[in-house]
């Protein structure tokens, strides 16, 4: 699979930005979906690598959750994924609104 676009980045960094206003502050099970949103964008823009992302989970600074969904943006940005980041947070509160 081939990795997206730099414009397709550009727009998924905007369309994130956009849902972090609109996603529920916490899910269900209280996972910091506004931390998950802003590590997928740090993640995205190249401002935090694998590494950093894997030592702040083993420092307990973030929680699975968000290691999880900054680490899928970044399977997407390089190729590994198809699924866009912004599809899950869509989802997400389309169910909401539901």
């Amino acid at each position: 699979m081939n990795p997206p676009s730099v414009e397709e980045v550009v727009a998924e960094i905007k369309l994130l930005e956009q849902l972090l206003e609109q996603v529920p502050n916490y899910s269900p099970f209280e996972d910091d979906n506004k931390m998950a949103i802003a590590w997928q964008l740090l993640l995205l823009t190249e401002e935090v690598s694998m590494t950093e992302l894997a030592e702040a989970l083993a420092a307990d600074k973030i929680t699975d959750h968000t290691y999880d969904n900054a680490a899928a943006a970044h399977n997407w940005r390089v190729g590994r994924e198809i699924v866009k980041p912004s599809d899950e947070w869509e989802q997400i509160i389309n169910d909401q609104i539901d």
